[in-house]
């Protein structure tokens, strides 16, 4: 339906939406067409049952029913509006800069604590297998945070 369609648009935050001119063309359009699916369907859909509660409370429906009608009503716009903004909600641009550089420099900045490792150990082995055990964490956690930023991608 509308809304799957929605929430499975790609991101219009990335890099290079701000980086280069396609890019921010392509940020529009992105943003254009999400905005007139969530707007006209799914926010438009809400409005029509809105409407119908009216026509059948106008028709003899019981009071305590329409306004059971519009609770749930209420629920249903609610849960759409934190959907849209968790898919729309994007990490600030330097945070993920910060955490990309982060992600690469550390372990360099931490070979000698390795390699004090490797010494104290008298395994240079096990040195090793911290620094890329480190590493692959940081990657990891990385990774991880990157693909909760935006839960509904495929």
């Amino acid at each position: 339906d509308c809304l799957s369609q929605y929430l499975a648009l790609p991101t219009a935050s990335r890099t290079h939406h701000r980086a280069t001119k396609l890019g921010e063309r392509e940020a529009k359009t992105l943003v254009f067409t999400g905005r007139k699916i969530f707007a006209l369907n799914a926010a438009g859909r809400i409005f029509m049952i809105s409407q119908l509660t009216e026509a059948l409370k106008y028709r003899g429906l019981p009071g305590n029913e329409a306004s059971r009608i519009r609770q749930w009503e209420q629920y249903l716009s609610v849960s759409m509006e934190n959907m849209r903004l968790i898919k729309e909600y994007r990490t600030p641009q330097s945070l993920r800069l910060f955490g990309r550089v982060f992600t690469l420099l550390l372990p360099p900045l931490y070979a000698t604590s390795f390699a004090q490792i490797a010494i104290d150990t008298e395994s240079i082995v096990f040195g090793c297998i911290i620094g890329a055990v480190t590493s692959l964490a940081l990657t990891s956690l990385f990774e991880a945070v990157r693909q909760l930023e935006d839960p509904f991608a495929r």
